[in-house]
């Protein structure tokens, strides 16, 4: 009896670690991200739906919202994750070079979402960020809506994003280099 007990305790904890190692890992990948990942700005264009579920948050349209095909891709593929090149344009602004369908080696890149063949070019496809939500505190999320409607016309509007291995950290959303924070903070 006692022996089971001992079995059943080690099935017990070797399962409670896999359970833990998953969002451990998550999280180790987004620190990462964060800490040592290479920054990139992409522009963006606002909207604001509300998620009952997730609570307030801005919807963003990530640019650029089509990007060219790799070598490797496979134009039958449909829908699925691709991996996005990602380069500095002489802006300063994030610029995707092409789309994979494998994890690129020694280059910056993040996991999209094909969104659709986009219609525009034989060799270019339509493609959705993993970070076009951002949250916000729930009473300010509806703040900075209308403030960027109402005065982000003709402003540089961004958002702040590290990129390590192919995993991505939010870390602002930006108006002519401040926060939208700070600029809802001032406003009302």
């Amino acid at each position: 009896m006692k022996r089971k007990n001992l079995i059943l305790l080690f099935i017990f904890a070797l399962v409670a670690a896999a359970q833990l190692a998953a969002p451990g890992r998550m999280i180790y990948n987004s620190l990462m991200a964060e800490q040592s990942g290479a920054e990139y700005k992409f522009r963006i264009a606002p909207r604001d739906p509300v998620d009952f579920l997730r609570g307030r948050y801005l919807r963003l349209n990530i640019q650029p919202e089509t990007a060219k095909t790799g070598k490797d891709y496979n134009p039958m593929q449909s829908g699925g994750s691709l991996y996005a090149v990602l380069e500095v344009d002489e802006n300063g602004y994030a610029a995707v070079t092409h789309v994979t369908a494998t994890p690129p080696e020694g280059q910056n890149y993040v996991r999209v979402l094909k969104a659709g063949r986009y219609w525009g070019g034989e060799d270019e496809v339509s493609i959705d960020f993993p970070f076009s939500r951002y949250y916000m505190n729930e009473d300010k999320a509806q703040a900075a809506e209308v403030w960027l409607d109402r005065y982000a016309e003709g402003k540089d509007v961004y958002l702040v994003v590290r990129v390590h291995n192919g995993y991505a950290a939010v870390m602002g959303l930006y108006v002519d280099g401040k926060t939208i924070e700070e600029l809802i903070g001032s406003a009302y």
